[in-house]
């Protein structure tokens, strides 16, 4: 009777011991082989990158590892010229402790809100068009290439811990299509892991701690992003929209629990609508459709300036996307008399 007992607990613990065995071995593989063949052949690969080379990782520090959101800022150094305060956002900084008289705005975004003039010329305008003792912050939370993925993240594990009386997000045309280099350190300087998992966004599979720091899976992972991207043979622009209707619902559905507005401002090139590349166009349509999908109030920031006019507000004449302090301080203005105009978007009565 033991021996009846024992050999199935043998075959049992032989076969966990030897799965076990093979995970370890597949996860030395990986580590100490990082581009086998058969990872090239699913697209999926990371390199090193020499830290000083890596603009934005490397410059003055401002930015870090993130297990969440891939990178994120250092508090208490430069970006751009911009000092990050304690909470890794984007200049000036507020208590922690909201009084009763203060309505607080938090800023979602990429390098366009990371900029931070229309954030500044924005709440000055708030703060300056009021009557009341009301008191407006806007706490800017953008960073250069996050996208929506990257948003909703930051909202439902850091934003939201700011009490926000409302939310806004800057989006530019790519927001949807997720930026998926997470950045690590290492002996060698900065790693950057290009984890193409479109398919499987949003999935309980794709957990930080995981792709973090197993190698094998990563690479698993891999495998099946490339088999379900066979199976469903979906075109780049379908990809985009479901992720992004995916992690905006998932945004509106956590400020819509809490009680906080959320508004959206869609920002694209700054040149002619003639001179967008086809993609371009589509990537536009595709973000406004989905907002309008989800009933989130937006504005399109630059249908209310006109196009002759868009090229003169570049930072710099071969950067289409950041706008100068001229642009910035036009821009703030028509985003306060959108929310002049727009219902129920403050609790306290914007000045007539």
């Amino acid at each position: 009777m033991r021996n009846f007992i024992k050999r199935p607990l043998f075959i049992v613990s032989a076969i966990a011991l030897g799965i076990l065995a093979s995970l370890i071995l597949g996860e030395l593989i990986l580590r100490f082989n990082p581009h086998p063949i058969f990872s090239r052949k699913v697209d999926f690969h990371y390199t090193y990158w020499d830290a000083l080379g890596q603009r934005g990782v490397a410059e003055m520090g401002s930015l870090r590892p993130s297990s969440l959101l891939g990178y994120e800022h250092v508090p208490f150094q430069y970006s751009v010229g911009l000092r990050i305060n304690s909470f890794g956002m984007v200049g000036k900084e507020y208590p922690i402790e909201k009084q009763p008289d203060t309505f607080r705005i938090l800023l979602l975004g990429d390098s366009i809100a990371a900029q931070n003039g229309i954030r500044e010329f924005l709440e000055e305008r708030l703060n300056t068009g009021f009557s009341t003792d009301q008191k407006f912050q806007i706490w800017n939370a953008g960073v250069g290439s996050y996208d929506v993925r990257r948003y909703y993240l930051y909202l439902a594990h850091k934003g939201i811990h700011y009490d926000p009386d409302m939310a806004m997000i800057f989006f530019w045309l790519n927001d949807f299509d997720l930026n998926t280099f997470v950045y690590y350190q290492d002996a060698r300087g900065i790693v950057r892991f290009d984890l193409p998992f479109r398919h499987l966004a949003g999935s309980f599979l794709l957990h930080p701690v995981l792709i973090k720091h197993s190698y094998l899976w990563r690479f698993l992972m891999a495998r099946v992003e490339y088999m379900v991207s066979r199976l469903k043979g979906q075109k780049r622009f379908f990809l985009e929209e479901e992720n992004g209707r995916f992690y905006l619902r998932k945004i509106q559905e956590l400020c819509q629990q809490r009680g906080i507005p959320l508004y959206a401002v869609v920002f694209g090139d700054l040149k002619p609508w003639a001179e967008y590349k086809k993609y371009e166009q589509e990537q536009y349509a595709t973000l406004c459709g989905v907002l309008r999908e989800l009933n989130i109030p937006f504005l399109e920031i630059y249908t209310h300036i006109p196009e002759e006019n868009l090229c003169g507000l570049k930072k710099y004449p071969a950067d289409d996307i950041h706008p100068s302090r001229e642009g910035e301080n036009l821009i703030a203005d028509v985003i306060y008399n959108w929310l002049h105009t727009t219902q129920n978007s403050l609790h306290v009565p914007l000045p007539k």
